[in-house]
Formats: structure tokens, sequence, C-alpha cells
């Protein structure tokens, strides 16, 4: 049979076997990596069904939560603003310092209050936080401070006779020309100018005249708030410089009432240039008197408020659109701020005998720093969520602006909302003995600012922990079912192609034996019927002719005995009888034995004894199967030998090993056999080449037997050889050696 149609038989089968093996495997694994997707996918779904049951929970909890935190952030900015100007800046025994003093406002647990809520601003820094603009888009509070001083409008106002006396005037006042500045004042004010050049002539009169004491008619009585705002010629508000002529009398007469509330108004409703150095004046006016200075220092920090406040309205300005209601994040100073802008009414009273009140729409606009706007959403997405897992993250956006530290990690579940607040309006009710009782309700955040909380998957090594090990696990276990199959395959693989080997070698044997039984038989049954017929009449002729047909007997003898040996050892049925034996003289009777059938091969058996080795040397023994590996050997040795070659029997004894051997070394001057092949010839049924196949008989089995009969009594077989310098192989038997197991015990 070709190989490829060997190969044809064998694949199938082992495909089979392999399929066999491996298809439990790959279902498993394929069963396997299914569970770990769906185990993943669940994994996921139940953190995003987490998330949208915590999103519902924040879309009821976070905008009103939010929008309380926003109100009270307004009340702190009423209270603290208003407890500077009245408690603080209020002058000593005023009705207003003692109010705002008193239990009722409770401004210390207030600022207790506000340092828990919003710990990252001190109150100065952010408040008040509320500012008014007209419909114009002009600040109207805090009050706006012009630009730099500058020529007022009235001034270009004056005729050439009006600003002829104004200039004279002026002259006067600088001389210190008091008489002479009252003429020209009352000259100026008999030429009808402008009021506002009219208030600022009397406010000249008035400064010379209280400095000199001269009776001047000319007194800064019966003027309006609004007037304190007029432009001076210098382009100062004349509020200011009614102040500072007033610190500066107060250098000699002390602080009075009347001057402290004038500093408020100052701060308040005549901002300018000079308010700060006025404000540092009032402080060395105050002295050592520790309430008066640090009723100065709260104006200066009012004072510094309306400076941020309208640094910041120069950014909203843009904004406005008339009365206008909207959100929108601005930067100043290095901080974030959110402008809430809604409508409100300016309202201002009339007096008179039929008083009114008359109500103008203005601008709010409330501020909120960034930091505390996070911190309120944090509160509340913490009160409303309650514990979280710690795989889940939160963050919040207010229009459009990351609130807090922005997780980059998936969302989950987003829900997006307004913020709104139901309020009441305070009223201050006269015939309740002024308790502030509550009036009609009214939306306190109508611009309703667009909000958004998501739910992020924070630490994803948190949700799948428990996942990974499981899936590591069950990878680890088709991992090892996966190595024990591919190991099962290949054992039977190996194993497979083990058996087609020995199948072969099987076949090979079978065909082997069947040539070395047909041959002498063949002989056998010509020889005897030629003498049967009566062909050979000559005695001499018939003699060799008996001598052919008992040396093929033997040879079919030797051939049976080998074959049942080997399968006797196959089987483990292979017994030994272990006796002394004499073990010289069973080496010299095997060698005289082999000695014909050398003689017909054209061989020279020799044997050799270097050492005179002719007494007996006893070993535990088979006898009959140590002549049988012999035999083997020797007929080895003959059939590699060409016609007239010799082989060497030596017999010698080692006594330099313990204990000492009998070595029984053949050797021919064969073809040799390479080193690479001196342990496979042992092997059952292995013969080297074709070509050494086709020119010696044999059945490949000798060999084998040699080894298996020399481990049995303790020795070992070896050879040495090489291509082309033949081969020596040495049987070495332990002389007086007790065997490993008892006498007729089977061995394998």
């Amino acid at each position: 049979m070709s190989s490829g149609a060997k190969a044809s038989v064998k694949s199938p089968r082992f495909l089979g076997q392999a399929v066999l093996i491996l298809l439990p495997v790959v279902v498993v694994s394929g069963i396997a990596l299914a569970a770990i997707v769906q185990d993943r996918a669940a994994v996921e779904a139940q953190a995003r069904r987490e998330a949208e049951v915590l999103v519902r929970r924040l879309e009821e909890g976070v905008g009103p939560k939010v929008a309380q935190d926003l109100s009270l952030y307004d009340r702190f900015s009423y209270q603290w603003s208003a407890s500077t100007a009245f408690h603080f800046g209020g002058w000593p025994g005023s009705s207003h310092r003692d109010f705002w003093a008193g239990e009722k406002t409770g401004y210390a647990r207030m600022l207790q209050e506000w340092r828990a809520s919003f710990p990252f601003f001190q109150p100065e820094q952010v408040l008040p936080n509320e500012l008014f603009f007209e419909a114009n888009g002009s600040l109207r509070s805090p009050q706006p401070m012009g630009a730099a001083p500058g020529p007022p409008p009235w001034l270009e106002e004056l005729s050439h006779e009006q600003r002829t006396l104004w200039d004279q005037a002026r002259r006067a006042e600088a001389a210190g020309q008091v008489g002479e500045l009252c003429r020209l004042v009352e000259a100026f004010l008999e030429s009808n100018p402008p009021r506002e050049a009219a208030l600022n002539a009397r406010f000249l009169a008035w400064r010379v005249g209280e400095a000199s004491n001269t009776p001047v008619q000319a007194a800064l009585t019966g003027l309006s708030w609004d007037d304190y705002q007029l432009p001076s010629d210098g382009g100062l508000p004349l509020g200011s410089l009614v102040f500072a002529e007033e610190v500066r009398r107060a250098r000699e007469s002390g602080f009075t009432q009347a001057l402290w509330e004038r500093m408020g108004e100052q701060v308040h409703r005549t901002p300018s240039c000079l308010t700060p150095l006025l404000l540092d004046q009032a402080e060395v006016l105050a002295g050592t008197n520790t309430t008066l200075v640090d009723g100065v220092r709260a104006w200066r920090a009012l004072w510094g408020c309306h400076e941020r406040l309208r640094r910041l309205a120069a950014l909203i300005a843009p904004h406005l659109r008339g009365v206008t209601t909207t959100n929108l994040w601005i930067e100043a100073e290095g901080v974030r701020w959110f402008c809430i802008l809604k409508p409100t009414e300016r309202i201002t009273y009339t007096g008179g005998p039929r008083p009114e009140t008359n109500r103008t729409p203005v601008t709010e606009a409330r501020l909120y720093p960034k930091p505390d706007v996070g911190l309120a959403f944090a509160r509340a997405m913490k009160a409303s969520a309650g514990p979280l897992p710690a795989y889940l993250g939160l963050s919040a956006s207010l229009e459009g602006e990351p609130l807090g530290q922005e997780l980059r990690a998936p969302v989950l579940a987003e829900s997006r909302g307004r913020l709104s607040r139901e309020a009441r309006m305070l009223l201050d009710d006269h015939r309740a003995g002024q308790e502030l009782v509550t009036g009609p309700e009214f939306e306190s955040l109508p611009s309703h600012p667009r909000f958004a909380v998501a739910v992020h998957l924070a630490d994803p090594a948190a949700l799948y922990g428990a996942y990974r090990r499981r899936a590591w696990l069950l990878g680890g276990l088709v991992a090892v079912s996966g190595f024990a199959a591919l190991a099962g395959v290949a054992g039977a693989w190996r194993g497979f192609k083990r058996q087609v080997e020995l199948y072969e070698a099987k076949s090979n044997f079978v065909s082997s034996v069947s040539h070395e039984l047909r041959a002498p038989l063949a002989s056998v049954r010509l020889l005897t019927e030629s003498l049967e017929k009566g062909k050979v009449s000559d005695p001499a002729r018939q003699r060799e002719y008996f001598r052919f047909i008992l040396q093929e007997c033997r040879r079919l003898s030797t051939l049976v005995e080998n074959v049942l040996d080997f399968s006797r050892i196959e089987q483990g049925r292979k017994q030994y009888d272990f006796e002394l034996t004499d073990a010289a003289a069973l080496v010299r009777g095997t060698v005289h034995l082999m000695v014909p059938y050398a003689a017909e091969k054209q061989v020279l058996l020799a044997l050799d004894r270097p050492n005179g080795l002719d007494e007996a040397v006893e070993i535990m023994a088979d006898g009959h199967a140590l002549q049988q590996a012999l035999v083997n050997l020797i007929d080895n040795a003959i059939k590699h030998s060409r016609a007239g070659e010799s082989v060497t029997v030596l017999l010698e004894r080692v006594n330099a090993t313990q204990p000492p051997l009998l070595r029984v070394s053949v050797s021919d001057h064969g073809p040799g056999i390479p080193a690479e092949e001196h342990e496979r010839i042992f092997e059952r049924f292995y013969r080297r080449g074709s070509e050494l196949r086709r020119e010696t008989p044999g059945v490949g089995i000798g060999l084998s037997i040699v080894k298996h009969v020399a481990e049995a009594h303790g020795g070992r077989v070896r050879l040495e050889s090489a291509p082309g310098r033949g081969s020596r192989f040495m049987l070495e038997l332990p002389v007086r050696q007790e065997p490993a197991n008892d006498r007729n015990a089977m061995t394998s």
C-alpha cells in the first residue's frame, strides 16, 4: 500500500478521535464565552437600572434644594449688608444700631451658619450679591461712580456775565477773601443761573461762611438726595465735597451723628474717587474710639463690596435688553459668577399732603460664585441620592457650565430640569407694630435656570471587580480544559502514530517470519522429497542431505523459539529458571554450536580467551535463555559479515566493578551502525534501512530479546559501533549475583 493510501486510511480515523476530544471543549468554551458576555451585559444593565432609579430621585430633590440654598444665600446677603450698615456702621446709641444688635436678627448665628454652609469665601468677598439696572441698562444700585472728573454741563451753560462772576468768586475763595466771595455769590445768584450752578454757589458760600461765622443767605438747607449727586465745577459729586468739608470741621468739634450718617450717604449715594480718602480721614478722626473705628471699617468694607459690584455690573450690562429675564455666566477676578437676571420694580415715595408711590420697572441681578453654586448642588445631590454604590459618581451643570470636578467617565443616566421657587413677599405692617408679615406669593426665580445632573460610571474596577473574578475563574477553567484537550489530542496522535508504526512493524514482522519460515521449509521439503523418491543413492550425499535437514530444523527451532519468547515477553508471561550456571562452558558450547552455521556462510567464528579463562565461572542464570541471547548475537554478527570475514566471541572477567562482571562480546567487521541508532536497534521490530532488510534475513526481535534477557539477569547489553568499522555487542552479567526476583518469577 502506498503512503498516500495509508494517509487516506489513517487520517479519517484520527480526525474522528480528535473531533470527539475537542468538540466538547469547543462547545463548553463557546457556552462559557457567551456566559461571560451575558454576565458583563447583566452587570452593565444592573448599573444602568440603578442609575435610572438614582436619576429619578435626583429629579425630585435637586431642584427644590438648590433653589432653597440660593434663597438662603440671598437672605444671608441681606442680613450681612444690613448688619454691616446699621449695626457695625450705625451711630452708637441709634435705634437702627440697637435693633440690628438685638437677638432678633441673630447676626452672630447667621454668620456662623453662613461659614458652615458656604466655606469658600468670606462674606465681604461675595456679599451683597444683588445689583439693579434701569430699563436703559444703566446701573441703579449700587450707585454708579462716574469716570474721571471733568467740567460739568452746567458750567458751559453760564452766560458771559455769570461765568465772569463765577471765576471771580473762585479766585476770592482761593485768596481767602470771605467778604468779597459772599458778595460775588449773591450777585451770581441774582443773575438767575441754572439750578446746578446755584447749588454750587451756595456750597461755596456755606463753606467759607461757616468757617468765618459770617452771616450768609446761602445755606444748604432743603436739599434733596439727588441734589447731593449733582457735579461740582470740578466734576466731583457735590455731596463728596460737602462730606469732605464736614470731616475737616470735625477735626475741631469731633464726630457727630449727622457727620456719621453723611458717611453712609457718601458710600451709598454719592460715591466718588474721594470716598476712600475720606474714609481714611474718618478713621483717623475716630482716634482710639474702637466703636467708631469698627464702624468706619464696616463702611470701608461696604465700599469695597460696592466697587466689586460695579465691576461685575460692567460685565453684565452688555447682556441687558431693557428689563431682562435671563441667566448667564461671567468671570471676574479669577472667579466664575452665575447671574440670575429678573424683572422687579423700583418704588419711590413722594412727600406732601397727598403722598404717592411711583413704581418703575428695573432689572435685578443676583450673583452667586461658582464654588458656592457647586456646593449647593453637591449637597442637594447627596441628600437626594442617599448612599451611592462605590462605582457610581454624580456630576451637575448649570446653564451648560459644569459644576465641581468634571467626570470624564461614561454617563449611565442623565436628568434635566429647571430651578423654580415660590416665595412670599415680606411687607412692613405699621399697624402690627412694625412686625414683618407675609405678603403675596411670587416666583423668586422667574428665569428658571436650566440644570442637568448625571450619573457616571466613576469606578469601572469596582463595578466589574466581581465580574472579572468570575470571568477569570471561568476562563481559567476553559483554558485548563483546552490545554487538557490539546494534551489529549497530542497523546492520541502519538498513540495513533505509535499504533500505526506498530501495525507496520507487525506487518513487516509477519512478512519476515513468513519469509524466514518459507525458505527452510522449502529446503527441508525438497531434500526430503529427493530422499523419499530415491533420487539420492550415494550415502555421502544422503548424509549431507540429512545434515542440511538438521541445520534447517535447528534454524526453524531457533526462529520459532524467538517468536515464542518474544510473545511471552510482550504478554508478561516470560519465565526464567535461575540456577548456578557455568557461564564459560555455556559460551564455549554455544560457539561450538554456531561454528557449522558460520562455516556455511563462509564466515570464521572464533572464541577468544585472552585471560586464559578456562576455569568455571558460575553465575545465577537461566542457561537456556542466556544461550538463546548469545545465539542471537552470534547469528546477527554472521548475517552482517561478508564471506571470508571473521566473527570473534570474547569471554572475559571484569573484576574492577562491584560485583565482578562476566563480559561476553561478539565482534564483527560488518557495515557498522550509526551512533544515533545504537538505542533504537534494541527496539522490537526495528531493522535498519530497506537495503539492509533486503540483504539480511531476520524479523527484528532478536536484539530486543537479548536486551530483555540481560536486564532480567541484572546485567546489560552494550554496543560499540561506527559506520564502516564493524560492531561489537557486549553482554555484561554479574558473577554469582542473586537476581532481584525470585527463581521461577515472572518478569515483564
